[in-house]
């Protein structure tokens, strides 16, 4: 879930939430719960404005909202176990067009294999500029299988350090998927208008202009622990993992014959 800050003065312009809920209403749907933490998120966000004005004011503005969410979303029913903000870093926009509004989108790649059996798991954040009236048709993800069919194809050939390293390189490829995005956008404000007016003028105005990547994570998949040709001995983050879980690595590599 997105969360814009309104404050011009914060550091962050957003915040990617997560949240794990002990318990439900059983009256509630899905897409109520959402609203209803949504709308109480909005509010926190807003009310710890003070905290968003210093880069290290984050995780002390995050434990208040958290606080404050578990108290106000008791009051539905609703007992939150968890909620984790992840500041999307305030970025100046290139054109001055005030009739645009952003329009973020998520998205949660999970299991995208590396070379060496190796899980990245990556959370993508794209602000497109848009018109009001695109803006207002809600939220429709249109990125999470471009998103990942680029991941799978780019990451797939690298190890899970050099994967790591190559996040930055991996979002400068995505210049093809971010035109397809507003021209998508394009197109949809065009038919909109023309609804009103009878005409279909595409605005060229509606662009995407940034993509953040605000969670890099790696999990071991059930490759990672045999070196095979490539490694002839044990590299940092196969150690790592085994030393959290042992049983994962054939005894052959345990017993250290190598």
């Amino acid at each position: 879930m997105i969360v814009a800050v309104s404050e011009s003065q914060s550091c962050w312009e957003a915040f990617q939430a997560s949240f794990v809920l002990k318990r439900a209403h059983k009256r509630l749907n899905r897409t109520v719960i959402q609203a209803i933490i949504r709308e109480r998120l909005e509010l926190a966000v807003a009310l710890k404005a003070a905290w968003w004005h210093m880069s290290d004011g984050l995780a002390e503005g995050c434990r208040q909202v958290e606080s404050w969410m578990k108290e106000q979303l008791l009051i539905h029913g609703l007992e939150l176990a968890s909620l984790d903000l992840i500041g999307v870093p305030r970025t100046p926009r290139a054109d001055r067009r005030d009739d645009l509004v952003p329009l973020y989108q998520e998205c949660w790649l999970d299991g995208i294999p590396t070379a060496d059996g190796f899980e990245l798991g990556l959370a993508v954040v794209v602000r497109s500029w848009v018109s009001p009236c695109v803006a207002g048709q809600g939220n429709v993800n249109l990125l999470d299988g471009d998103l990942e069919h680029s991941a799978r194809g780019f990451f797939s050939g690298f190890d899970a350090e050099t994967a790591l390293a190559k996040v930055t390189h991996w979002q400068e490829t995505l210049r093809g998927i971010l035109d397809h995005l507003e021209a998508t956008y394009r197109t949809a404000a065009g038919l909109l208008a023309a609804t009103k007016t009878g005409i279909f003028r595409e605005d060229p105005g509606i662009h995407s202009d940034c993509v953040w990547v605000t969670r890099r994570q790696l999990k071991s998949g059930p490759r990672a622990f045999q070196p095979g040709q490539r490694y002839g001995y044990l590299d940092p983050y196969q150690l790592f993992f085994m030393l959290k879980d042992r049983q994962h690595m054939h005894e052959h590599y345990r017993l250290g014959k190598g």
